[in-house]
């Protein structure tokens, strides 16, 4: 996306217009010719805040849906840099998921397919898409070794290595009268551990399970922390376990 030419401007990447009218505001994003990849941009408000951020995928992947005029087969030809499909069971056959289809890759993979045994890491890496925290809005990047010995995954806007912050749910700003969740949108490259068993939004066992709900609805609707591009979502827990995969990272259709 290029970098930042000094701390207050920014126009050869991301800039804003109309920015005092929260019903005209607009982000523009430029992104000349690339290769894809990913990049997260942040609003902040006049104290130096973050109050939203976005995660950019930039890739040639143009998957294709299905509806009343566009079966299966269509919606394969028609998707760009990849393919779509389907699982041979109930949910797709007569539940829920019976007229969509789901990526061939995870979010924020650029390239797909299996790129052949003798493959660089490199090259698995292009596949291995961007991972989360189960029910936060936003991606961290994954190493290219599998490993944490790692450097500069993240680089800022002027093309820095930065560090990922590691803080524990239970520090002293993070889990305090339930603003677990705002801290996380503050501070969306910071990972948030509570243990095994435990969630990055509380240090409470039982209350794990509180975070599907920022990702889905019992009624499979998407909600506002889905991290899908639009038209896509995570698909329901449901989903992963009617395929007996514990860790599906793949967007179905909405």
């Amino acid at each position: 996306m290029g970098y930042a030419v000094n701390e207050t401007e920014h126009h050869n990447m991301v800039h804003i217009t109309d920015g005092d009218d929260l019903n005209k505001a607009l982000v523009h994003v430029i992104t000349p010719v690339t290769n894809g990849g990913n990049a997260v941009i942040a609003a902040y408000d006049v104290d130096g805040y973050i109050v939203w951020s976005w995660h950019l995928w930039i890739t040639g992947y143009v998957p294709h849906g299905m509806d009343a005029t566009t079966p299966y087969e269509t919606a394969q030809a028609l998707t760009k840099g990849g393919t779509v499909h389907r699982y041979n069971n109930a949910m797709f056959n007569t539940g829920d998921y019976k007229d969509k289809v789901i990526m061939d890759r995870n979010l924020g993979a650029t390239a797909g397919g299996f790129p052949g045994k003798n493959a660089t890491s490199s090259e698995f890496a292009k596949r291995y898409g961007v991972e989360y925290e189960f029910g936060r809005k936003d991606p961290f990047f994954c190493s290219v070794d599998g490993t944490q010995t790692n450097k500069n995954v993240i680089y800022d806007g002027f093309g820095n290595g930065l560090e990922i912050i590691t803080i524990s749910a239970g520090a002293s700003g993070v889990q305090k009268d339930g603003t677990t969740l705002e801290y996380a949108i503050r501070n969306p490259y910071t990972y948030i551990h509570s243990g095994a068993n435990k969630s990055w939004y509380s240090t409470t066992a039982s209350r794990l399970n509180e975070v599907i709900s920022f990702w889905q609805t019992d009624n499979f609707t998407k909600v506002l922390y889905n991290p899908c591009p639009d038209g896509w979502m995570i698909p329901h827990i449901n989903f992963a376990q009617s395929i007996n995969v514990n860790n599906e990272n793949g967007s179905i259709q909405v």
